[in-house]
């Protein structure tokens, strides 16, 4: 079962999605992406699709396939969202050493 949760705060959002199978991890991500860029449209608002991110946090070692609107975002280890850093091993340690 997969759960899809989006968390915007002024204008930043983070798409939290947990998935049981990289395949459902793929589709619910895409289909959340299409469904967050409609709105984008509707209201008017622009990504940065430069800006754009993901991290993953599992064990699978092949990053998966993830775009926006035909732009490739890419994976990364880490990222600062409302001032925390968060790493893709969910410990401290990246915050503490930014700090």
């Amino acid at each position: 079962m997969s759960t899809v949760c989006l968390l915007p705060f002024a204008d930043d959002f983070v798409l939290v999605i947990k998935a049981d199978t990289n395949k459902s991890l793929v589709e619910d991500t895409q289909s959340a992406i299409t469904q967050f860029s409609s709105w984008c449209s509707e209201n008017e608002l622009a990504i940065s699709t430069e800006k754009t991110n993901y991290i993953l946090f599992s064990k699978i070692v092949r990053s998966p396939k993830i775009t926006w609107n035909g732009y490739k975002i890419n994976r990364v280890k880490s990222f600062k969202y409302l001032g925390i850093h968060v790493d893709d091993r969910l410990n401290w340690l990246e915050h503490i050493n930014k700090q």
